[in-house]
């Protein structure tokens, strides 16, 4: 393997907005031979913010979060090798990202102590720059997804499975583990660098699967992670994407597997139950606020648009529960609307 000359970089804080403490970016590899990105630099993840610089073969590092400030978090690298290969498709920031790596050997164990608890996103980069075909197995314990292989041809930009794994997991003993391995016939693994997401304490819960008191036997077929059934034979799924953190008002409500062009409304309530209602499961309590009416789009699709901070009149330590309520013109229990299941969220 060849390596490069140094590559000067200008090291600035990139204005980010604001930065929960516990989501971070991380940069495995070489960094004197071939920097490290700009904190502008967002990469699959979306997240800009600073890059920790951390050396292939090294003892544990104490992590800093997006806005540069020391956090609680410490990273163990399990590397038995380092790797420079100046790829000639990648350039600037993806660059300093994926040319240089570690390398677990057979087997390795990466991990985060000292994370706060709640959901998270990890986006593993485990791809290899000087081989098209060699590709990586990642498993990350406890995560919703299965082990994810990653490799193949650079495409002049990251692509899921190419360059990146991602798995979402709740951590409640404040640690990730990250197995890692090379691929059935693969002679290598490839560690590039690591983002952690953090979106907070919020859980799913009333699914309409298995025991569940959907209205007239209408549950949905287990693994889905919605309400029960509707009347065109699918079910609704409501999700969230940003964080629990008030301060940073983010949270935002998603939902997915509806009627098309149905109406809609997101409902948050101080309590969190589980009982038969019209075509559905009720799943939150009183007192309730009415947050937003929504329609839906033509993939039965729809998200808030407001702040649900501000909406929810929610402030730190407060529990609340939401789901989503919406016609079924095809009832098929007839009461002519459902639900999703429910999200719980603690706010911090």
């Amino acid at each position: 393997m060849t390596s490069i000359g140094l590559r000067t970089t200008v090291a600035f804080l990139a204005f980010v907005g604001f930065c929960p403490a516990q989501s971070l970016n991380l940069d495995l590899g070489d960094s004197s031979a071939m920097g490290v990105p700009f904190p502008t630099y967002g990469a699959a993840a979306d997240q800009p913010g600073e890059w920790n610089p951390v050396p292939s073969v090294s003892l544990p590092f104490v992590m800093m979060g997006l806005d540069g400030v020391t956090t609680s978090v410490v990273f163990t690298n399990a590397s038995a090798s380092a790797i420079l290969w100046d790829h000639i498709g990648t350039t600037g920031d993806d660059e300093a990202l994926l040319d240089d790596l570690g390398d677990p050997g057979i087997s390795g164990q990466y991990r985060f102590d000292g994370l706060l608890p709640g959901g998270y996103e990890l986006w593993t980069y485990a791809w290899a720059p000087d081989s098209d075909t060699a590709f990586t197995d990642v498993t990350v314990t406890g995560a919703a997804e299965p082990t994810v292989v990653v490799g193949g041809i650079w495409t002049g930009s990251h692509a899921e499975g190419v360059t990146y794994a991602v798995h979402h997991l709740n951590v409640s003993n404040g640690t990730i583990l990250i197995d890692v391995r090379p691929s059935p016939g693969s002679n290598f693994a490839s560690v590039n660098g690591f983002q952690l997401v953090y979106s907070g304490q919020v859980s799913s819960y009333c699914i309409g699967t298995g025991g569940a008191p959907c209205p007239c036997l209408n549950q949905a077929p287990t693994g889905a992670r919605g309400g029960c059934r509707h009347g065109t034979g699918g079910w609704v799924e409501l999700g969230h994407v940003g964080t629990s953190l008030v301060v940073a008002d983010n949270l935002r409500l998603y939902f997915a597997g509806a009627p098309p062009n149905t109406m809609a409304l997101f409902l948050q309530g101080t309590q969190g139950i589980e009982w038969p209602f019209k075509d559905g499961l009720l799943c939150i309590g009183n007192p309730t606020e009415r947050l937003e009416f929504v329609q839906a789009d033509f993939l039965g699709g729809g998200s808030t648009n407001v702040s649900i901070v501000n909406r929810g009149n929610v402030v730190p330590g407060d529990r609340r529960y939401y789901q989503l309520w919406y016609l079924d013109p095809q009832s098929g229990c007839g009461f002519g609307f459902n639900t999703s299941n429910a999200l719980e969220v603690e706010w911090l």
